[in-house]
């Protein structure tokens, strides 16, 4: 018993330099939310995976722009084969996940996917 998944969001260190805490990949501004040294998160990963825990990577950010793309796309090449799943809220990180091939995609909430019809679509086109 006890807790089993974690979800965690990683910020590096070149993204906190350029925007501090103003953007954020997953929607948490404050920094204490955020890993911020990537040698800690990996132990921290190993730990939760030797405690048979799961832990998913928050890439669910609120703008789709380039700049924020290009450094999902680092924290993905950083996470992804350390991580069990990655949560995405927006079609941008969604799409690129799909087309790595990436089959462990959760869809969050904040999504906007309220609607019988919005949920049919995630399913039909991204099979989280």
């Amino acid at each position: 018993m006890g807790i089993r998944q974690f979800y965690l969001g990683y910020i590096p260190k070149e993204f906190l330099e350029k925007y501090k805490s103003n953007l954020s990949l997953n929607r948490r501004n404050n920094i204490k939310e955020q890993f911020i040294n990537l040698d800690t998160l990996y132990k921290i990963i190993d730990t939760i995976h030797k405690s048979n825990g799961t832990v998913y990577l928050a890439l669910n950010h609120i703008t789709n722009n380039q700049t924020m793309l290009e450094y999902s796309k680092l924290v993905y090449e950083l996470l992804h084969n350390k991580v069990d799943g990655i949560i995405v809220s927006n079609i941008t990180i969604a799409t690129f996940l799909k087309n790595q091939n990436y089959t462990n995609m959760i869809i969050s909430n904040l999504f906007g996917n309220y609607s019988i019809q919005s949920v049919e679509f995630l399913i039909t086109h991204f099979n989280p």
